[in-house]
């Protein structure tokens, strides 16, 4: 654990859990069938079209009013990260190694990832990144069997121009790099006007299994909530209500060689508000609009950044009840 908890966890009532199990479990069965659905059509897309899965894929306002965009992202990645500028490519064959112009990441973040995912299954199977590599390394990543595997992509603090690389396979071409100019996720502030009764029946099952998660196996309850993100990164994550203030609290000497990046989400998981810690905004505590839950990522800055001496201690996690309210809230 990276933080601590300061708020009191209530025990959902037997008369809660009766009402909430079987919308939940038809949730997660909903949600379920369209992931598997939707994988199916765009492995039938891509063996129809392979060329689309050389292209990278950026994740911005333009793609997500494509066809079937949108529930494709609220099905494989529903945890959006609204601080980095992210984007994908594959799934790719390789043999031995699939190898990186890392020149360009270089120039284009401050800090980057290249996550590496085995197919079908979905598992992580590495990463290059610039915590990993130094500037000499020559970009390449051995894969751990021959196979089909999907390259996830984010930036940290772009720049306004910032160039996804070119990637070879087993030393042969198999994606152009592609250049985005004023690289920008403002147009998640409005994703939660394309909400609708489809997004909010696929992570209904989200906030009762998290309110409920002490008597669940934490490791479903982790792969159902937590994204499948960089090696590096850590997480804390719960529940917060509406008329709430969620705050996040971080040691400066944490803060000296550590992100920490806040993240509220609806009960449909789109993202609401956003920030990252030591800013005054999360000083303030993000306002709580609605019932959801929240997301902190935590990784280091720099190849060379040393971890903070008691990280255990270094970070807290509030959610605080509105003045108006009588009883505390939850804050996991």
């Amino acid at each position: 654990m990276i933080e601590r908890e300061k708020a009191d966890v209530p025990t959902p009532s037997p008369v809660w859990l009766a009402a909430s199990v079987l919308p939940a479990l038809t949730s997660f069965c909903f949600f379920r069938a369209m992931r598997a659905t939707l994988t199916s059509i765009k492995a039938a897309h891509s063996a129809l079209r392979p060329e689309s899965s050389r292209k990278w894929q950026v994740l911005s306002g333009e793609l997500t009013e494509k066809p079937l965009a949108l529930p494709f992202v609220m099905t494989g990645a529903p945890r959006w990260n609204p601080h980095a500028f992210a984007g994908g490519v594959g799934p790719i064959f390789a043999r031995e190694a699939i190898s990186f112009d890392l020149a360009a990441a270089r120039r284009s973040a401050g800090e980057w990832f290249f996550v590496i995912y085995g197919q079908p299954g979905r598992e992580t199977v590495g990463s290059l990144s610039s915590l990993n590599t130094g500037p000499a390394d020559p970009g390449v990543f051995k894969v751990p069997r021959p196979g089909r595997y999907v390259i996830g992509a984010r930036y940290y603090h772009h720049a306004v121009e910032s160039t996804f690389p070119a990637i070879r396979a087993d030393g042969a071409p198999c994606a152009d790099a592609r250049t985005m100019l004023n690289c920008s996720n403002d147009f998640m502030a409005g994703l939660g006007r394309r909400d609708g009764f489809f997004y909010r029946a696929l992570a209904y099952y989200i906030h009762p299994m998290l309110r409920a998660r002490r008597w669940l196996p934490e490791k479903f309850v982790r792969r159902e909530f937590l994204p499948v993100g960089n090696p590096e990164t850590s997480f804390r994550y719960g529940i917060c209500r509406r008329g709430s203030r969620l705050f996040c609290h971080a040691d400066n000497s944490l803060l000296q060689t550590h992100h920490v990046y806040v993240c509220l989400y609806s009960r449909s998981s789109f993202p609401v508000r956003w920030g990252e810690a030591g800013e005054a905004g999360i000083a303030a505590g993000l306002p709580v609009d609605s019932d959801g839950y929240y997301l902190v990522r935590i990784h280091r800055k720099t190849l060379d950044a040393q971890p903070a001496p008691d990280l255990e201690r270094s970070i807290s996690i509030e959610v605080q009840a509105h003045p108006r309210l009588n009883k505390p809230v939850n804050a996991a």
